[in-house]
């Protein structure tokens, strides 16, 4: 892939990808690029540095509803992957 800007990005996830949702982050963002990026299929459009909240906030709208259940049996296998390898978790010492 040759060297792309952000809106290539999005561009070439769309047309790969276009389930996939996006959250463009930029320092340097205006109204009219946010437009420009919801356009082209952005989920959402966050000026950097963002909150942890608005962040998480995006992350969990880009997720459709109907992902949650998948998206909650990987997350819960790595965390019991994470909490298995973990000397902390075990009665040791």
């Amino acid at each position: 892939m040759p060297r792309l800007g952000g809106f290539g990005v999005l561009e070439e996830a769309a047309d790969t990808r276009p389930r996939t949702p996006v959250i463009v982050m930029t320092g340097f963002g205006t109204v009219e690029m946010a437009v420009h990026a919801m356009r082209l299929g952005a989920s959402d459009f966050l000026l950097s540095p963002s909150t942890p909240g608005s962040s998480s906030a995006a992350a969990l709208s880009a997720i459709p509803s109907s992902a949650y259940p998948e998206t909650n049996r990987t997350l819960h296998a790595g965390i019991s992957a994470l909490i298995r390898r973990s000397s902390f978790w075990r009665n040791e010492g």
